[in-house]
């Protein structure tokens, strides 16, 4: 799903320990997760990139639960509500 011209939802929830662990929900977030990514990308993301002209690689968009906890993130971590 594209967010914005240069965006995918994709790049957003990209995760290998979720792969390796077969966490496959991380790889369909619910709604709100979906929409607030949009937001990200609407205000902060699609805006720096036509800024600086160069493409910007997201390390980490979204965490699911299980992947946020198996990686003993922050328990309030704003990378669960994308």
């Amino acid at each position: 799903m594209r967010l914005s011209k240069n965006f995918l939802l994709s790049e957003l929830t990209e995760s290998p320990t979720a792969r390796r662990k077969g966490f496959t929900e991380q790889f369909d977030p619910p709604k709100e997760v979906v929409h607030n990514l949009g937001e990200l990308v609407d205000n902060v993301l699609q805006p720096l990139r036509d800024y600086l002209g160069v493409p910007i690689i997201i390390n980490s968009g979204y965490r699911c639960g299980r992947l946020n906890r198996s990686i003993k993130g922050a328990k309030s971590s704003q990378h669960m509500k994308g």
